[in-house]
């Protein structure tokens, strides 16, 4: 009987603790919408063909504060363009290779896409083809190996990396991505 009174007790003492520790700290950080804010992914962001993903974010009260739907193509590239390597009559090929910015899970579509539709709306022989082999936390460590593993395969005839303030930031520091 002492031992199940002693386990009573120490169940009860936690579940108090927990209870109060929880009070103080939502009362402490009631402002602060940074750490009520929940995200969530469909599914893993993972080079799959063919694949949708959707991603929420709610804030403090559950209230959806953003929310996208995007595709991975045909290569299980962020884009709603299929890709192939044989290059067609008198194409255009843009490479685009970038990070988050480029390749955005936050988002319905990325910028690679406006810009090949873009390039076609405004010349009408439809030869532009961009292809967009960035990734989602990517940075300057790994452009050159998408480069080298996929770039070089489109044969493309300019290529845009796209550079934004935290790969400069991240190279300096020399924090890899995980």
């Amino acid at each position: 009987l002492f031992i199940l009174a002693l386990v009573i007790l120490l169940i009860g003492t936690e579940l108090y603790l927990r209870s109060h520790i929880m009070s103080r700290i939502k009362e402490t950080n009631i402002g602060d919408e940074g750490i009520w804010k929940t995200l969530l992914y469909s599914s893993p962001i993972e080079r799959q063909p063919n694949k949708d993903i959707s991603f929420r974010l709610y804030g403090m009260h559950s209230q959806l504060l953003l929310s996208a739907d995007f595709h991975l193509n045909n290569m299980g590239f962020f884009s709603d363009h299929d890709y192939r390597y044989e290059r067609g009559p008198h194409e255009f090929r843009i490479v685009v290779i970038g990070g988050e910015q480029t390749a955005s899970s936050v988002a319905n579509r990325s910028w690679p896409d406006f810009l090949e539709n873009e390039l076609n709306k405004r010349d009408r022989s439809g030869h532009y083809k961009v292809f967009n082999i960035a990734w989602p936390d990517a940075g300057p460590e790994h452009y050159i190996k998408y480069w080298q593993e996929e770039g070089t395969k489109f044969a493309p005839d300019l290529v845009i990396v796209n550079f934004v303030e935290s790969d400069f930031y991240r190279s300096i520091i020399g924090s890899p991505l995980t």
